[in-house]
């Protein structure tokens, strides 16, 4: 064989030949036309020289794209693990799609749930005529955004790097503002931020962490400072528990996980019996799970996005890819 040949030629080991070999023969089972392989081919490698040379443009391009098997919070945890850092949307860098710069990946307003991309797209225009907005104030009566609206970029966490008040005060201060621009319509809007600034918030606690944790995942889906499973469950208190990223090292064992559930893809069995092929996640990686007909009978009804689950079962390999085998799952934080 000429490809054997020239591996050997270029001092591959013939171990290393071999299971590449065995890799290429197990794809005749389904392999594709000449064509769609050369398209799929230059995709790929498109993808990877992306991905590889510019990681946070083009994990943004995915995120934006809503393309792919897995859901936005697995993918943020694919950019995390990549080195990149995740910044919560900003009221003066934030476009509507997510963008990738540098090291670090900037949450676009399109994520933020319950806000229209009309509000979103006028906010951009304005900024970008009028320039960066100066506070909470400022943003309210140049753009005249409506309150509940406005509360939920406050959730979001887009005036953070502009005010110098805690989520508690700025909430306060919006529902104020409000009130004051809803009184005084047909006055000028210099006249409206004088009155503005005269409101001084009282002293008012900030949320907790967890609170917070909670907010984010209600408006994107998942927690931006890190992965929820860190917050929630810390590793030091998961004793038996193996890490997704070690799971190839346990190939014909019994392990235990914990994660969270990602997406599920159902199949029929040849008797006309369902079963699902399911994803979950912890903060080291994504993990394969296969529930046979009589596991998903019993437990299938359990699966629910956002929820963490403790995960028995025995780590099979197909095609050099882990797989658990799950005998059992329960609940462990929800």
């Amino acid at each position: 064989m000429k490809l054997v040949q020239a591996m050997k030629v270029k001092g591959i080991h013939p171990e290393i030949i071999g299971k590449l070999w065995h890799m290429m023969e197990s794809f005749s089972g389904y392999s594709f036309c000449k064509p769609h392989s050369a398209s799929y081919a230059l995709l790929s490698f498109k993808a990877c020289y992306m991905k590889v040379h510019h990681p946070a443009e083009f994990m943004a391009a995915v995120l934006s794209n809503r393309g792919g098997y897995y859901t936005t919070a697995a993918y943020i945890s694919e950019s995390r693990r990549m080195g990149l850092s995740i910044l919560p949307p900003d009221i003066n860098e934030s476009i509507w799609p997510y963008t990738g710069n540098g090291s670090s990946i900037r949450i676009g307003l399109m994520e933020i749930r319950n806000l229209s991309r009309t509000t979103a797209e006028r906010i951009i225009s304005i900024r970008n005529s009028g320039g960066l907005f100066a506070g909470l104030a400022d943003f309210m009566v140049r753009t005249e955004t409506g309150v509940s609206e406005t509360e939920i970029l406050i959730r979001a966490g887009c005036f953070a790097r502009i005010e110098k008040y805690n989520f508690r005060r700025l909430l306060f201060l919006a529902v104020k503002y409000n009130r004051i621009r809803q009184s005084h319509k047909l006055s000028d809007a210099a006249s409206v931020f004088e009155m503005f600034r005269t409101i001084i918030p009282p002293e008012l606690p900030d949320i907790t962490s967890q609170e917070k944790s909670a907010m984010e995942i209600n408006l994107f889906g998942y927690t931006v400072e890190s992965h929820v499973m860190t917050q929630c469950i810390p590793r030091k208190h998961m004793s038996g528990v193996i890490r997704a990223a070690d799971i190839p090292r346990y190939a014909g064992k019994p392990v235990c996980l914990r994660g969270v559930f990602i997406t599920a893809k159902p199949v029929l069995t040849k008797k006309n019996e369902l079963m699902k092929f399911v994803s979950f996640e912890d903060d080291t990686d994504i993990f394969e799970c296969v529930f046979f007909p009589k596991i998903y009978q019993k437990f299938g009804k359990l699966l629910e996005e956002n929820v963490f689950y403790q995960i028995h079962g025995f780590v099979q390999v197909e095609f050099d890819t882990p797989i658990i085998n799950v005998h059992s799952i329960k609940i462990v934080h929800q």
